[in-house]
């Protein structure tokens, strides 16, 4: 004879013959009414300083990043036209800039905004530094390209 299943007496007590008392079925809720349960947030991570705290911005770091920015920015607008003018040259069968020119006015605007977006992350000694290279590197490509 195999084992039987245990049951629970209480059950079987309770419940009385077989099927006579059942519990009505739980009603199933839609899920846009379902409320989800509250989990408490964590508390806020709090990122730590890397380093010493940035100093004020000075009136002249102001003018050094703007200026230097500007020259930048102008820059990459020339290369631009330089790109635009050597491309319609080409298609008209004529010589146009050339391609030292237009190669090396796009390398000076693009490692000026390197530069420069440095400068402009950095408040320091060091950002004042790549503020002043990129304004070099501006007014030197000018000076040797356009002069």
């Amino acid at each position: 004879m195999p084992p039987r299943q245990h049951r629970a007496r209480t059950s079987e007590a309770q419940a009385g013959p077989r099927g006579a008392h059942r519990a009505p079925p739980r009603r199933r809720v839609p899920e846009q009414q379902t409320r989800p349960r509250r989990v408490p947030d964590p508390e806020p991570i709090r990122p730590q300083p890397a380093g010493p705290p940035r100093r004020s911005t000075t009136r002249f770091g102001r003018l050094l990043r703007g200026l230097s920015g500007s020259l930048a920015l102008g820059s990459l607008l020339l290369a631009l036209a330089l790109i635009g003018v050597q491309i319609w040259a080409v298609q008209h069968g004529y010589r146009g800039p050339g391609a030292a020119s237009v190669v090396s006015q796009s390398l000076v605007a693009l490692v000026a905004l390197f530069a420069q977006s440095i400068a402009d992350r950095r408040r320091d000694r060091v950002g004042a530094l790549f503020a002043a290279g990129a304004l070099a590197l501006v007014l030197g490509s000018l000076w040797f390209w356009w002069w």
